[in-house]
């Protein structure tokens, strides 16, 4: 049995920018992978997005996640994480620009940001020094 597969946009409305983002037919046990690729790909341009199903076969609608099928949208967004700073106990600022002990003030960087600037990694066996990346949900 098939289902059709579409990307959709905030509003629920079928999105995209080939001919294959829209109505894909896959098979019942299909990999959503490429799919879900696009997505992702179109969630880290900037585009909320989320995969949709639909089976003929029973009528059945759902949304797919990577934990497999929901009843709600599993929405695919530009991840944004704040970064922490061991050595200076303290956020970084928006572009690099300085530290702060408060989270509200801290700046949100995808990996494109993140590629930019220079983090302290691990000094030897003393992990402690390093910068790490927290996800923002």
């Amino acid at each position: 049995m098939a289902m059709t597969v579409s990307i959709c946009g905030e509003n629920l409305e079928p999105i995209g920018s080939y001919p294959e983002d829209f109505d894909i037919e896959i098979n019942e046990d299909g990999d959503f992978g490429p799919i879900e690729l696009r997505a992702r790909a179109l969630a880290a341009a900037g585009t909320k997005c989320c995969i949709r199903w639909y089976r003929p076969s029973d009528g059945q609608v759902a949304y797919w996640g990577p934990r497999g099928a929901t009843r709600r949208p599993y929405w695919y967004r530009a991840m944004k994480f704040l970064i922490w700073s061991q050595k200076e106990k303290a956020w970084w600022r928006p572009d690099g620009g300085g530290y702060t002990k408060q989270k509200a003030e801290a700046g949100r960087y995808d990996f494109s940001e993140i590629e930019r600037h220079t983090l302290d990694g691990v000094e030897g066996d003393v992990p402690r020094r390093a910068d790490m990346l927290v996800r923002e949900w």
